[in-house]
């Protein structure tokens, strides 16, 4: 009897509704395909016109009035052929993508007829969805039937097909539902994939690309999950798309949180707290446009619903951040804590100012600086498959990087870009040699008269750094090659990584290195990056770190006693001239009385080899010809 009156209460719902749309239904077909056309133009308002939704708060229908975010989805999905959407649990995504659909299908053109394949990693998941879908086509009111053919207005569904799994409409669309696997698309060609709980799809890498071949004729695709740690298909696209690190690829992000939905943020309020998780600040503020930017400055958002959702995940944090933060958790293991990431990707990634070289994976964040000094570290790759170069600019004086390349580069390409931008910066470069790859970027670098003095040296150990950088050997020194032997110095380079991005001495301004972050791990308790993915940025970072804490510190340190000798024997002024302006009458005649002319280091001794370089000898031509006087 129960059921029966639930049932009874739905259909007396139904009837109220169909009056109402009798109401203001277009009296001809002109009006009638013009409202039509507005609806197909505008889905927001086909969906807030003529759908409703059931309301667990009030236990009834209401009218579908979609949210700021639910907009913007909605907007997306009409604006972009492909899309991956970011949602924390119980969002209503599904409910809104299958509205937008619904009317998208319905609307379609009979010549143009879309065919919408639903995968899910459970076959009742994708039904469930599908059945969403048919739901709210049934909503619509049939006179929006502008296609159908015959006397009176028919139904949307054809008679034919119409199944819990499979449905064509009377224009011809199709919506399709099925567990994902590899003959998914057997017989079936969608002009719309949907891939629901993206990230959970076993084999879901395998199955979307098996569906390029249909997508590329100008089909969509959307991709819909909560994260799922660092799953070989949702999150590399999310990161790809994130970082724009792959030019083909066309995803559009959208990124639902929690406290953009009003059912979630009621009684809301943003806190500011300490290392200690204590609260220190407190403030209220709902306007939906500000809420990015509190974010970015450090406010956190809680509400009695989030905390009634905490205490539901047992407030296990690591399943509070996935399930209603959207996450991707690690493995546990990653060689810098999660928080510390997180730290530098809202407090130090910058978007870059401009890209430069001619594949664009030259990122800049600022130019060279007169008086900074500056390191840059290469690291070299075959340039052939997926095996990335990437180069690092590291501002020493300020703890900034300006400056990341990343491309598929050979090494004596590479050696050319190290050239380059290590004149542009007069930069210290460290190159790391190990396997021989490196080698070639040296031999380019030295080819292309870059200084010996402006390159690292490490010491030779073993056979295999002779053997591995055979043509390195003429250029030795004291018993170093130019180079750094990166395995022979490995964990302690890595030490100097995590020490950095912790202390925040090394300020992160690239996204795509900070996504190398997120999987680089402990395995069998050494740190390597997670299958399927790479480490080549952060490694370019981690010599930047190891250079700049050990040798270049060092180097640091002797221009400091000199320059303290400097200041010692001539009075400190605060213009930039060059020894030879030293040895003018001009500065001889300032020192030409009492004890003071007995403390000033003539312009042409022997010692100013010392001096080269320093802020206030910095013309290089007129420096030399000293120096051989």
């Amino acid at each position: 009897m129960g059921f029966l009156c639930s049932l009874n209460g739905v259909l007396d719902i139904y009837i109220l509704k169909e009056r109402h749309f009798m109401s203001n239904i277009p009296q001809n077909k002109a009006q009638k395909l013009l409202e039509v056309g507005k609806c197909i133009k505008d889905p927001v308002y086909a969906i807030e016109s003529y759908l409703e939704t059931f309301d667990q708060t009030q236990k009834s229908f209401v009218n579908f009035k979609l949210f700021p975010k639910q907009k913007e989805l909605v907007k997306a999905y009409k604006d972009h052929r492909f899309n991956i959407v970011m949602k924390p649990r119980q969002a209503g995504v599904s409910t809104t993508t299958a509205a937008y659909i619904a009317v998208m299908t319905a609307l379609s053109d009979p010549n143009n007829p879309q065919r919408v394949l639903i995968l899910a990693n459970k076959q009742e998941t994708a039904i469930e969805f599908l059945k969403k879908v048919k739901d709210f086509t049934a909503q619509l009111p049939t006179w929006m039937n502008v296609w159908a053919t015959g006397s009176g207005e028919a139904s949307w569904f054809d008679g034919e097909k119409n199944s819990a799994k499979h449905y064509r409409l009377s224009n011809g669309s199709e919506v399709k539902a099925v567990a994902t696997s590899m003959d998914a698309l057997r017989g079936y060609t969608p002009t719309l994939l949907i891939m629901d709980e993206a990230a959970y799809i076993e084999g879901g890498e395998e199955v979307y690309s098996a569906a390029q071949p249909a997508l590329s004729t100008g089909g969509r695709a959307i991709l819909i999950s909560t994260p799922n740690g660092m799953d070989p298909l949702y999150h590399k696209t999310y990161i790809s798309a994130k970082t724009k690190e792959k030019s083909n690829n066309p995803f559009n992000i959208v990124e639902m949180r929690w406290f953009q939905d009003p059912r979630y943020n009621k009684d809301m309020k943003w806190q500011k707290k300490n290392e200690a998780d204590e609260v220190i600040d407190e403030m209220v503020e709902m306007d939906y446009t500000k809420f990015e930017q509190l974010e970015e400055e450090g406010w956190q958002p809680t509400s009695p619903w989030f905390e009634m959702m905490c205490g539901q995940l047992n407030n296990n944090a690591r399943m509070i951040a996935q399930e209603l933060l959207c996450a991707f958790n690690g493995s546990g293991d990653n060689v810098i804590n999660s928080k510390y990431i997180e730290f530098h990707r809202k407090n130090n990634v910058r978007e870059p100012i401009r890209t430069e070289w001619l594949d664009g994976g030259m990122w800049i964040w600022e130019d060279p600086m007169i008086g900074n000094e500056y390191i840059v570290a290469v690291d070299a790759s075959s340039g052939s498959a997926a095996d990335f170069a990437t180069i690092c600019i590291f501002n020493f004086t300020t703890g900034e990087q300006v400056a990341e390349y990343h491309g598929m580069t050979a090494p004596d390409v590479l050696g050319e870009i190290a050239t380059e931008y290590g004149n542009r910066y007069e930069a210290f470069v460290v190159v790391d040699i190990t396997g021989g790859w490196g080698a070639s970027t040296v031999l380019k670098m030295l080819e292309l008269g870059y200084s010996t003095k402006k390159l690292y040296y490490d010491q030779v150990i073993g056979i295999d750094s002779i053997t591995n950088n055979k043509n390195l050997e003429k250029h030795m020194r004291d018993g170093k090659l130019p180079g750094l032997n990166f395995q022979k110095n490995r964990n302690t380079i890595v030490t100097k990584l995590e020490e950095a991005i912790r202390l925040n001495s090394f300020k992160v301004r690239s996204i795509r290195a900070l996504a190398e972050m997120d999987t680089f791990v402990f395995k069998n308790g050494r740190p390597d990056h997670m299958k399927g993915y790479h480490d080549d940025l952060l490694m370019g970072i981690a010599m930047c770190c190891y250079v700049s804490q050990t040798s270049f510190k060092d180097l640091e340190k002797s221009r400091g006693q000199a320059k303290a000798m400097l200041d010692s024997w001539v009075v400190s002024t605060n213009t930039s001239e060059t020894i030879e302006e030293l040895g003018t009458t001009e500065y001889n005649n300032m020192f030409s009385k009492g004890d003071l002319a007995r403390h000033v280091q003539s312009a042409s001794s022997e010692h100013n080899w010392v001096f080269i370089g320093m802020s206030g000898f910095r013309d290089k031509e007129l420096n030399k010809k000293i120096i051989k006087s």
